[in-house]
């Protein structure tokens, strides 16, 4: 399901004062060819991910000292999926929030507010933005950035992450691409912050000119030194790669966030646990849990966010692997 234009992580443009996106909506080129190829083989991937899922190790026969779990501080969520219920009673958001036992939030716009006067809101609910989603301007703008730095730090940032990519099919759209994100990265590594590209299911497509993708081409092309990248996981899968080998076969390090989602039988969002995504042989190939960041997410919770989040949090919280 393709998220709405207008302000929101999934739309890297310029920002305003308070550091809202603005920038265009979907990429069509992307959401065509990878959608397509998604849904052909979302059955069978589905199904596969499902029969992971159901058929974990009984208890039993666990062997002690074997499985890990996350801890609660590693958890996070984006504001992307409280959106609405924000927009409404943001300090009742927040306290929610803090209720359900998040510490740490993501951000996707500051509702009006400006950067001081947000995170002076989360101080009061026990809450810290430890990552943010911020398009890089395009064409890339040393100055326009540094604003958008200024901001996250003001917010108290480890992660500074861009939502989405360029609306372009071609190998050297992806290139271009991936040197300002390299450039972004050293600016933001300057200003001590660590700097991650958030991914959709498009840049799993076959770019129109070349054998490869488009995260093939970010992969290779950004400096590792300061380019991670935050796997949206359910995103993944929705563009038929499994996220695991993506890990294994790149330096996991490159992998210090996760946005957890799960996914339904129509291939749509679905909350942590209640879906079809077995996230054990992913978690278990990443970096050691107390290094990662677990971002929850569902794009399309609507006004009963706090309930979707909380069912994915327990779960979290809970969970094996």
């Amino acid at each position: 399901m393709p998220r709405t234009s207008g302000p929101g992580p999934e739309n890297n443009g310029g920002t305003d004062a308070a550091g809202e996106h603005t920038g265009a909506a979907r990429r069509g080129f992307f959401r065509i060819a990878a959608g397509t190829a998604a849904l052909t083989g979302l059955t069978a991937t589905a199904l596969t991910v499902q029969v992971g899922t159901a058929a974990a190790e009984p208890a039993a026969t666990r062997k002690p000292g074997k499985r890990r779990g996350i801890p609660t501080e590693s958890i996070s969520v984006q504001m992307y999926t409280l959106r609405e219920a924000a927009a409404a009673d943001l300090e009742g958001t927040l306290a929610g929030l803090a209720d359900i036992g998040y510490t740490k939030i993501e951000t996707a716009g500051f509702y009006g507010r400006s950067a001081a006067e947000f995170k002076s809101l989360l101080d009061k609910h026990g809450l810290k933005a430890t990552s943010g989603h911020h398009g890089i301007p395009q064409p890339f703008d040393a100055d326009a950035w540094a604003t958008q730095l200024k901001d996250a730090n003001t917010l108290g940032y480890t992660y500074i992450n861009v939502p989405s990519g360029p609306n372009g099919s071609t190998e050297k759209h992806w290139r271009d691409f991936a040197a300002d994100l390299t450039t972004a990265g050293r600016q933001a590594a300057k200003a001590g912050l660590k700097f991650g590209y958030h991914n959709h299911h498009y840049e799993f497509a076959r770019l129109a000119d070349a054998d490869k993708r488009a995260y093939d081409v970010l992969i290779e092309r950004t400096d590792p030194r300061y380019v991670h990248f935050e796997l949206d996981l359910f995103w993944s899968w929705r563009g038929a790669q499994d996220p695991t080998p993506l890990i294994t076969d790149n330096r996991n390090h490159r992998f210090p966030q996760f946005h957890v989602k799960d996914m339904n039988l129509d291939g749509q969002f679905e909350d942590v646990g209640l879906g079809l995504i077995d996230f054990r042989p992913t978690f278990a190939a990443a970096l050691p849990a107390k290094r990662v960041e677990f971002i929850v997410e569902h794009d399309s919770a609507g006004a009963d966010a706090l309930d979707h989040v909380r069912r994915s949090f327990e779960h979290l919280s809970a969970l094996e692997y």
